[in-house]
């Protein structure tokens, strides 16, 4: 049996120490790079003109994890008419490894747009609200995911407007300098308060969607930018867009994007179950006039097909945005406005 000598004993513990020291050394110097990083950016974003302020910032998790820790954020750019307030905000990311990153919201948050010259605040808390992303090397997201869960918006009286129990969203950027990204979207049980509002029903029981968008996100979220991100052949390619709501059961894939009034355009391919009765639902809310309900009725039982798992019938066929209107093969269901982008100012 070998014995070890004191003196290796020594150097080993020397070593440890000199190790752990030059780690503490190495991850306190990060932490202040982490801090002037911070300050770096919010320096850049008011020589934009946005307004960025906040309370006690502080770094902490020594010896793992370094995160940074805003009290109070407040962030807002005038020029696109929009501002966002929160509670605390926590930036985390190992030491090891400085392109994985985790933001925690932690709320409650308010929320103010300003379109077509209107001014709507919400407020809303979640019991979670997680973003984990990788940077690229070049500082662009490189892929991205987003986790709310159990969200409740408010409008600033107090008023609840919807919950939502569960959120996520997936961004997973091209290889190859390529702007196209790559989208999932999974919203989960949606509850809105105001009933009356919608045709379908107060809970809308699922959406999700997969996709890539084309040209990537527009620069900025404003009238313009998605203007300029259209003409440019700004589209959204929906490998499945799934919907469930009230009779209605949807699911389908195609192209959408806008047309030069910020209009809902595209052309999709659906698999509709429950049709008739959504039908009967819109003729209810006056949302599709009598003559036109009847006449919809007996067009789309036409086309409808025996749903192959037993379960009524399946409606296979085209449906279209274009000129403001929403088609169900040739049946005219109603009107789409413009979508009303923020207009920058300034």
């Amino acid at each position: 049996m070998s014995i070890i000598s004191p003196r290796a004993l020594l150097v080993t513990a020397i070593g440890l120490v000199l190790l752990a020291g030059a780690y503490a050394g190495y991850w306190f110097y990060a932490a202040a790079l982490l801090e002037d990083g911070f300050a770096d950016w919010r320096a850049a974003r008011q020589a934009q003109g946005h307004t960025v302020t906040h309370g006690a910032v502080s770094v902490t998790g020594f010896p793992t994890a370094l995160r940074l820790t805003v009290a109070d954020p407040v962030y807002a750019d005038s020029q696109q008419g929009w501002s966002w307030k929160g509670r605390r905000l926590s930036h985390e990311i190992a030491p090891w490894n400085w392109y994985w990153y985790r933001l925690e919201f932690e709320g409650p948050h308010e929320v103010a747009l300003t379109a077509e010259g209107r001014r709507r605040a919400f407020q809303g808390e979640a019991e979670s609200a997680v973003f984990i992303g990788r940077a690229s090397p070049a500082g662009g997201l490189e892929k991205g995911a987003l986790d709310v869960s159990a969200l409740r918006i408010r409008a600033p009286e107090g008023k609840a407007v919807s919950t939502i129990q569960q959120i996520r969203l997936r961004l997973d950027a091209a290889p190859g300098g390529n702007p196209d990204l790559q989208v999932t979207l999974m919203v989960e049980r949606t509850h809105f308060a105001d009933s009356a509002a919608f045709a379908l029903g107060p809970d809308l029981a699922h959406l999700g969607a997969h996709g890539t968008l084309r040209g990537g996100l527009p620069a900025r979220l404003d009238h313009a930018a998605f203007d300029r991100w259209r003409a440019g052949g700004g589209i959204v390619d929906l490998e499945w867009v799934k919907l469930a709501w009230g009779p209605l059961d949807l699911e389908a894939k195609g192209t959408v994007s806008l047309d030069e009034r910020m209009r809902p355009l595209g052309a999709l391919t659906a698999d509709i179950r429950g049709h008739i009765e959504t039908i009967d639902v819109l003729e209810q809310a006056r949302l599709l006039r009598r003559k036109a309900a009847a006449t919809s009725r007996i067009a789309l039982a036409l086309l409808a097909k025996p749903d192959k798992n037993g379960k009524g019938s399946v409606l296979t066929i085209p449906v279209t945005a274009q000129d403001g209107r929403l088609y169900l093969g040739f049946v005219r269901l109603f009107a789409l406005p413009p979508i009303p982008f923020p207009a920058r100012s300034g």
